[in-house]
């Protein structure tokens, strides 16, 4: 899926899968240093075990994914506030396409 994103040298267009969205937050959240991603601390946060954006985090599925990026966004991003969740305007941000997204819905419009 396409999205409008903020890189490191500015606004940029980018194809986007979940896993994909979360390598960039994760790298925007790191100040773009990838090693900084691969070394993160925070544990606790909720795409700490997706960061690599590999495939291969733990075994973890795609459903597992997209409820990740859905508790970051309402959780970290907007303090747990159910109304601010649902009408977060930051469209440049990577996980805005999926923050309200369910899994059927994006398996869908891989096929398609």
């Amino acid at each position: 899926m396409k999205q409008k994103i903020i890189t490191k040298r500015g606004e940029k267009t980018v194809s986007l899968s979940p896993r994909r969205a979360i390598r960039r937050n994760c790298q925007m959240c790191s100040d773009y240093l990838w090693e900084e991603v691969e070394s993160c601390q925070t544990v606790e946060c909720e795409l700490h075990a997706f960061r690599s954006g590999s495939g291969s985090e733990k075994n973890l599925n795609a459903e597992e994914r997209m409820k990740a990026i859905q508790r970051y966004c309402r959780d970290r991003c907007c303090g747990g506030d159910e109304k601010q969740y649902r009408s977060c305007d930051m469209e440049t941000c990577p996980l805005f396409i999926y923050r309200l997204r369910n899994i059927q819905s994006h398996e869908t419009d891989k096929s398609g």
